[in-house]
């Protein structure tokens, strides 16, 4: 059996899958490994008037191939290595400083993710969002819920197929959220009401891509109303645009951070 043509095209069949793999962790020296061979063989046809070593044959290869080996190299070493290695054995300045910009923005979306757990944390402590403490460039999904689907849907998060509309924004900082999309009935499972159809959201509740908002809730006290920027699971979500406060006709199921869904303990985005 072992010798059959099917055992013998699986063995050929994994043989050259494994070739390939090796071909393609290699591609990217091919270029370089082709430029030292010619600066190589010029030297030998031109004598000592030409490149005398194979230093000056390296540094006549184009600066962003080196670059793109540096690159590669950087991503295969451990984490605690990558550092010291690559600057010690790339003195160009371009590659140190593509390796540099590299790790800034490891550095950057490190500093990034950390702000992110600290928010979510707090929320799901305090079940209360305030959105100034939503970083900038943030990716924030809001959606709105019937009255009496909501509940439902704060147990379930962004799974709800019942969500009546769900919101993009991009944060811009302090509260300031810039819309990026507004969709009714995204999933198809709200099933629609009189008190809010898609008419209603069409002609009244939808907010037009690029605008700027604040999300919150309007509460009434001794001075009068009075908008704050904290959203609430279940209640009703309020918005402040070009400095108007407009009562929500929705209330807020679930909002999303990127990949978190802030009132789901211990969610595992689908």
């Amino acid at each position: 059996m072992a010798g059959s043509p099917l055992v013998r095209r699986a063995t050929r069949k994994a043989r050259l899958q494994q070739l390939e793999a090796e071909m393609e962790e290699v591609r990217p020296f091919v270029a370089l490994a082709r430029e030292i061979q010619a600066e190589v063989r010029h030297m030998a046809e031109v004598g000592p008037a030409g490149s005398s070593t194979v230093v000056e044959a390296v540094e006549a290869i184009p600066r962003r191939e080196r670059a793109a080996v540096a690159r590669r190299i950087f991503e295969q070493l451990p984490p605690t290595e990558r550092w010291n290695v690559v600057e010690r054995v790339f003195e160009d300045t371009e590659v140190r400083e593509a390796i540099a910009a590299e790790r800034d923005l490891i550095r950057a979306v490190a500093v990034s993710a950390l702000a992110r757990r600290s928010v979510v944390t707090g929320v799901r402590v305090n079940r209360l969002i305030d959105t100034r403490d939503i970083a900038p460039d943030e990716e924030v999904m809001v959606g709105l819920f019937a009255a009496s689907d909501v509940d439902v849907a704060v147990d379930r998060g962004h799974r709800s197929a019942t969500c009546a509309r769900r919101v993009v924004f991009r944060s811009e900082g302090g509260g300031l959220l810039r819309v990026v999309t507004d969709v009714f009935n995204p999933r198809g499972g709200y099933f629609v009401r009189a008190e809010y159809d898609e008419q209603t959201w069409r002609t009244s509740d939808r907010l037009a891509p690029h605008s700027l908002v604040r999300l919150g809730s309007l509460t009434e006290d001794s001075d009068g109303p009075r908008f704050e920027p904290m959203l609430y699971p279940g209640a009703r979500v309020d918005v402040e645009i070009a400095g108007r406060v407009v009562p929500g006709k929705l209330h807020m199921g679930y909002v999303m951070i990127g990949d978190d869904d802030l009132f789901v303990q211990g969610d595992s985005p689908a």
